[in-house]
C-alpha cells in the first residue's frame, strides 16, 4: 500500500484502537448498542474501502468512519469512568479476580472484533490490487484534505467533551485514577480552558505541514505507528 495512504489509514486506526480499548473495558456500563455501533462503523468502512471504485469513495468512507467514531468517544469516556468507579478504581480493576470477571463480561465483543480482524487480514489479492491502483491516484492535495478533516473532527469532538460537565467529570476521574496508579496523589483537575489549549496546540502542530513532516511527527508522537508508516 502507498505510504501516504498508510498515514491516512493510520489516523483511523489510531481512533479505532483507542475506542476498542474503551469498549473492551465497558461490559458493565456501556449499552450493547453502543459497542455494536462501533463495530458496525468499522465494518461499514472496510466494506466501503473494499468496494470503492475511485479515490473519492475511499476518502468519503474514511471521513464517515472518523465522524461516527468521534461521535461515540464522548459517551464511551463517561461509561469507562463509570466502569472503573464501579470496580473501585484501576488498582481494584487490575486484581486477578476482577480481571477474570471483566474478561467474561466482554467475550462477545472480543469475538466480534476478532472476526472483523480476520476479515481485514484476509482481503483477496484482487481487491488489494484494485485499491492500490486507486490509492496511487491520490495526490498531496488529497492527503492535505484528509489531514484537515481529521484535525477538525478531533477538535470538534474534544469541544463537545470540554463543554459538557458530565464528560469533563469523567475525564478528570479517569485522569486522577491514572495519576494515582503512578503514585501521583497531587492531581489537579483539568479545566475546559486546559483541554481547549491542548487541542489548539495539537492542531497547530499538525496543520499546514508537508506530508513528509506529517509522517515524522506522527512517528514521534505515536510510536506505535512506526511500523505502519
Amino acid at each position: 500500500m502507498d505510504n501516504k495512504m498508510k498515514a491516512v489509514i493510520a489516523g483511523v486506526i489510531g481512533l479505532v484502537v483507542m475506542t476498542t480499548v474503551i469498549f473492551s473495558l465497558n461490559g458493565k456500563s456501556t449499552p450493547a448498542a453502543l459497542a455494536e455501533n462501533f463495530i458496525k462503523t468499522v465494518k461499514d468502512w472496510a466494506t466501503a474501502v473494499e468496494t470503492a471504485e475511485n479515490k473519492e469513495e475511499i476518502k468519503d468512507a474514511t471521513k464517515e468512519a472518523i465522524s461516527e467514531i468521534n461521535e461515540l468517544i464522548p459517551k464511551a469516556i463517561v461509561d469507562l469512568s463509570s466502569y472503573v468507579e464501579g470496580y473501585g478504581g484501576f488498582a481494584e480493576l487490575s486484581k486477578p479476580s476482577n480481571s477474570a470477571a471483566m474478561i467474561g463480561e466482554f467475550q462477545s465483543t472480543i469475538k466480534e472484533w476478532e472476526d472483523l480482524e480476520r476479515r481485514l487480514n484476509n482481503i483477496s489479492p484482487e481487491i488489494v490490487d484494485k485499491n492500490q491502483k486507486i490509492i496511487s491516484t491520490m495526490n498531496d492535495k488529497d492527503y492535505e484534505e484528509m489531514v484537515k478533516f481529521t484535525l477538525d473532527a478531533f477538535v470538534n469532538m474534544v469541544k463537545i467533551i470540554s463543554e459538557d460537565k458530565k464528560s469533563m467529570g469523567a475525564v478528570n476521574a479517569l485522569a486522577k485514577e491514572i495519576a494515582l496508579s503512578f503514585g501521583n496523589e497531587k492531581f489537579t483537575p483539568l479545566k475546559k480552558e486546559d483541554i481547549d489549549k491542548m487541542v489548539s496546540d495539537y492542531k497547530k502542530r499538525y496543520e499546514n505541514i508537508s506530508y513528509d513532516e506529517l509522517v515524522k511527527r506522527l512517528r514521534k508522537d505515536f510510536r506505535f505507528l512506526e511500523d505502519i508508516l
